[in-house]
């Protein structure tokens, strides 16, 4: 005996594909809207179907015998409140289907910016080891710095070769400006365990880059005494010197620059006066 083949989505009746969707839980939200279409769809023709028969079955001369009319109203009302009944559990599966959806796409895109999260963190974990070479950067300019100020300074008469400090040479900068500040000077660190306390500007005596600059002046090494109180205040009392010295470097790098920009200001000022002043006797000689 043959068997008879499972019906295809098209034999299916609509209430069966309806009966079968409610027990598929990975059906699409896509497939939600296409059921819940053509429910409404029949349930919207059947409702038409009934007023109809009902309307013509009132009318003696267009149909004198019903027959089966009432029986095909009562199965058109039947089809239309039962598949009106069944719009609110479809409108649920729709609505759930579209939040599984919303979640897997969710899910999908965190996990791609949870990989940029951790290859930023990385770096961003490096910062401590960054940020003190910066600082014994800055550190090493200022110290060399002044070593620059004192050879410009000592520069016999007659000898205008002039050394330019570390930074403007490394930039390859002539002065700083307003669209060129000092990066040494305006750039702020902050330790990595402690924010609050500052790796630059060199503020704290203990700051390793401190420690650095002024370990580059120091002439001689205590040996086994490092320890020693004495060697310790030593060595402190240098550091803060050191600190003060590249502090008031930046202090008088800060005013010769304010001066020298007031200086080109009062220079471009007077060249524009004396320009009007030239031409007032040919303004006269005009009238």
């Amino acid at each position: 005996m043959n068997e008879r083949p499972e019906p295809t989505s098209e034999e299916c009746s609509l209430e069966q594909r309806i009966s079968v969707a409610l027990n598929d839980e990975n059906a699409s939200s896509a497939a939600w809207t296409k059921l819940i279409d053509e429910v409404e769809a029949a349930a919207a023709a059947a409702d038409a179907t009934a007023t109809n028969l009902r309307s013509e079955s009132l009318d003696l001369v267009s149909m004198p015998d019903i027959g089966d009319v009432h029986h095909r109203i009562v199965n058109a009302e039947m089809t239309r409140d039962r598949l009106s009944n069944i719009m609110p559990k479809l409108r649920d599966k729709l609505s759930a289907a579209l939040y599984a959806e919303r979640c897997e796409r969710w899910y999908a895109d965190c996990e791609c910016v949870q990989a940029r999260l951790d290859e930023a963190m990385s770096m961003f974990r490096g910062y401590p080891d960054h940020a003190q070479a910066i600082a014994d950067t800055f550190a090493l300019a200022a110290q060399v710095d002044t070593e620059v100020d004192r050879i410009n300074a000592s520069a016999p008469d007659g000898v205008h070769t002039r050394l330019k400090p570390v930074e403007l040479q490394a930039r390859g900068l002539d002065r700083f400006d307003r669209n060129h500040p000092s990066l040494a000077a305006t750039v702020e660190l902050g330790c990595w365990d402690d924010s609050s306390r500052k790796l630059w500007p060199l503020r704290h005596s203990n700051s390793l880059a401190v420690a650095v600059a002024a370990s580059m002046i120091v002439p001689y090494h205590p040996g086994g005494s490092w320890a020693d109180p004495d060697v310790q205040a030593l060595r402190r009392a240098e550091i803060e010197k050191q600190q003060g010295e590249i502090a008031a470097y930046h202090e008088r790098a800060a005013s010769d620059q304010e001066e020298r920009l007031n200086r080109e200001e009062r220079e471009r000022f007077v060249g524009r006066a004396g320009a009007d002043k030239a031409s007032m006797p040919a303004l006269k000689r005009t009238v």
